[in-house]
């Protein structure tokens, strides 16, 4: 399960600035806290290594594709 949705970008830019190690160090802050101990216990036992990166990239992905076929029907029905 990838955990990364806009309250990523915005406790960013809620802080005013990114701080010396910038935003990357914040988001693997922020990826930490949000995990449970069981699975932070499972991630060690199966050798999971989660991206939080990687789950950004998809999730912006797929909304463009949703709202850009919502378009894409909006006006292929009002033409």
């Amino acid at each position: 399960m990838v955990m990364c949705t806009g309250y990523c970008v915005l406790v960013i830019l809620c802080t005013g600035s990114l701080g010396v190690r910038g935003y990357k160090f914040k988001i693997k802050i922020m990826f930490k806290k949000w995990r449970s101990e069981e699975e932070k216990e499972l991630d060690i036992k199966f050798g999971i290594e989660r991206k939080p990166h990687l789950g950004c990239i998809i999730s912006i992905i797929g909304s463009i594709l949703v709202w850009s076929s919502v378009y894409w029907f909006y006006i292929l029905l009002t033409s």
